[in-house]
Order: structure tokens, then C-alpha cells, then sequence
């Protein structure tokens, strides 16, 4: 591990040093208001890594880590009961870097690995990074500024949310919004981005909501994701992609095996948020009804069928048909309600073939950023 190499840094000339990038290049892309903000205080950030049987992907993640231009941070590695070596690769990056402190424990899954984190950190957002995947080494400088735009301290975002494709509406200078407003945003964008790692959050607002990942389901980031945006005041797109998302053997979304307890986590927060979505009006929970089938849809393809059969809700599909869909999502649910075996064949047939097409390209990771050649 390069981990070996890296300088341990002191608190207080980290935060100088951030302060001074940050104000260098924060004038050319905010208001000249943004100067104070800066000068109040550097933005802290904790970013949690939950860690669980990951060595041979771990230090590349944490390399990425310890090579930020903004160092004003603190990692928080919570060790899940790993059976193989992630457990000491997070005790030996710890003792190269200060900003590193870790927390092992016995595995209890991903939902309370990352509340953990939460607890145990103290930055003034939190950055979610899964320990198989990395990021730019100007991820959190970039943040740094996003969180600075705001007219006054008292401002701030309490979610700052960063693209992995192309939107529409995130170029020029960041835009703020309520978290309602900005869920109704994406849903009619077509770009709902649901994975806890699109959002710094600020932990304060986190702890004052009371949303916590629930423990024990898979896909938690579907139920977390909108009851956190739904609780948050003000939301901001930060336009500058960093993070790169890497599909492994093992993981949840590669792991047949995980196909019906997928199903079962999916059908019951489909639930909980339609109940949630309903209480901001007809016009909202029409506008979700999307976001509900296609994941809903897409549980039931990775869920063995003939387990899956007995436990249709073909009225969950239905409603949120009627309250408007993509017509993609709409050709979906019609050829499931015609015929769910046919659209499990279907569906597994055109993602059977995709994977096909990207593993002959030598595709393993999903290009949530394009990086251009210098």
C-alpha cells in the first residue's frame, strides 16, 4: 500500500491549508459573498467507509483517500467483522494517517456498519464512500466549495448532491432547493440518483431528522436516500463528478443469491415510501409512482421466479402506472401484467446480453466519471 508514505498532518494546518485552496479557487465559481463564508470557517468532512472482506479493492480506495488536495477530513473505517485481511489493511492506514480512525465490529451488515460511522464521526458532512470504489483526488475540495457558495454559514446545504451521468440542469453555478423539490426535480428529470455516496450530508440535520439506514435489508440506500432528501431544507448540485463506482464479483447487485431477500427489502420500503410520498400531495406521489415500479420491477427480475410468483403485488405495480410513468417504465409494467414469467425472461435476457456487451468491451467499472487525458 502507498499508505506507508503518507504524511501524518496536523489539524490545524490542514484546515490553513484547505482554507488557502479553497479560497483561491472559490472566486471563480461563486459570488464574491462566498469570501466570508470561507474566511468563517473550513468545511470538515468525515467520510465513512464501511469495510467488509474487500482486501484485494481496499487500498486502492484508501489511497484515494489519503491523496486528497483538500485535507481538512477524517475517515471513519468501520470494520464489519471481516474474515480476511481488510481488517488490518484499515489498522495499517490508520497508523500512516492521522485523519484515519477505525471501528471494528462484528458483522452486522452494511445499514449499521455506516450508522456507526455516523455516530462515531465528527465532521460537519458526512461523505459516504463504499470501500470498493474511489475517488478523484479533488473530491472533497470540490464539496469544499460547493458548501461555501452558500449567501451565509447559516446556509449551508444540508445535503450536497454530486451527479454520476449527465443531468441536465447541473451545469453553470450550483442551484439550491428543497430536498422535496429537488426529489420532484430529478423525478421528472428521469435522473433519480438514489446511492448514499451522491450525497454529502450534513450531520447535524442528519441527527435532527432522525433518518438512519435501516438495518438488516438489502438496497437501504432506496429507502435512506429519499426520507433524507424529503427531511432536507436545502439541497445543492455540486456539477464536478469524482466518484467511480466499481462492479466486483460478491457484491449485492452481482449476487444472484440475493435475488429474493432483494425482492422482500424492495416490495416492503416500495411501502413505506408510497406511504411517505403521499403525504406531499396528489401531485408528488403521481410524479414517485416511477421511481416505485421501476425498482419494484427490477427486485422482482433478480428474484428466482418460481419463489417470486406466489408473491405478486401486481396492485403495487398498478398504482404506480396510474400516476404516471416513463413510458418505458409503463411498457414494463404492462408486459408484467400481462405476464410476469415474460417479463422475468425478458428482463433477464436483455440484462444477461448487456453484461455480455460490456464484458467483451472489458467493461468492469461503470464510467460514472470520464476522465480526459492531460
Amino acid at each position: 500500500m502507498v499508505l506507508a508514505g503518507s504524511p501524518l498532518r496536523n489539524g490545524a494546518n490542514s484546515a490553513r491549508v484547505a482554507h488557502d485552496r479553497v479560497k483561491e479557487k472559490g472566486a471563480d465559481l461563486t459570488s464574491a459573498e462566498c469570501a466570508d463564508v470561507i474566511n468563517a470557517a473550513p468545511t470538515l468532512f468525515s467520510v465513512i467507509v464501511p469495510v467488509y472482506n474487500v482486501a484485494p479493492y481496499l487500498a486502492r480506495c484508501l489511497e484515494s483517500l489519503s491523496g486528497q488536495t483538500y485535507p481538512d477530513f477524517e475517515a471513519i473505517l468501520v470494520d464489519d467483522g471481516s474474515t480476511d485481511a481488510s481488517g488490518h489493511l484499515c489498522d495499517v492506514a490508520a497508523s500512516c494517517d492521522g485523519r484515519f480512525k477505525v471501528v471494528h465490529q462484528e458483522n452486522r451488515g452494511l445499514s449499521a456498519a455506516r450508522n456507526r460511522g455516523i455516530d462515531a464521526a465528527h465532521g460537519e458532512y458526512l461523505v459516504f464512500v463504499d470501500p470498493d470504489d474511489y475517488i478523484d483526488a479533488d473530491a472533497l475540495e470540490g464539496l469544499a466549495r460547493v458548501c461555501a457558495c452558500a449567501p451565509a454559514a447559516s446556509e449551508r446545504p444540508d445535503a450536497v448532491f454530486t451527479p454520476h451521468v449527465a443531468m441536465r440542469s447541473c451545469g453553470g453555478e450550483p442551484a439550491f432547493g428543497s430536498g422535496t423539490d429537488f426529489l420532484r426535480a430529478m423525478i421528472d428529470e428521469n435522473m433519480v440518483s438514489i446511492a448514499a455516496w451522491c450525497y454529502a450530508v450534513r450531520r447535524a440535520f442528519l441527527v435532527e431528522a432522525g433518518v438512519r439506514f435501516e438495518d438488516g435489508i438489502l438496497y437501504e440506500d432506496l429507502r435512506f436516500t429519499p426520507l433524507m432528501l424529503m427531511a432536507a431544507r436545502r439541497v445543492v448540485r455540486n456539477p464536478h463528478r469524482y466518484y467511480h463506482y466499481v462492479r466486483r464479483p460478491g457484491s449485492i447487485t452481482t449476487t444472484p443469491s440475493n435475488g429474493m431477500q432483494s425482492l422482500l427489502d424492495i416490495y416492503d420500503t416500495c411501502l413505506v415510501l408510497e406511504r411517505a410520498f403521499a403525504t406531499l400531495g396528489p401531485g408528488f406521489e403521481s410524479a414517485s409512482g416511477d421511481v416505485l415500479a421501476t425498482r419494484y420491477l427490477g427486485a422482482f427480475k433478480r428474484a428466482p421466479l418460481r419463489r417470486a410468483l406466489p408473491l405478486l403485488d401486481h396492485s403495487l405495480v398498478q398504482r404506480c402506472v396510474n400516476g404516471g410513468c416513463h413510458p418505458k417504465t409503463r411498457l414494463k409494467a404492462a408486459l408484467f401484467g400481462v405476464s410476469p414469467a415474460a417479463f422475468w425472461l425478458t428482463a433477464n435476457a436483455y440484462s444477461f446480453l448487456k453484461m455480455r456487451a460490456l464484458a467483451l468491451l472489458g467493461r468492469g467499472e461503470w464510467p460514472v466519471k470520464t476522465t480526459v487525458p492531460r
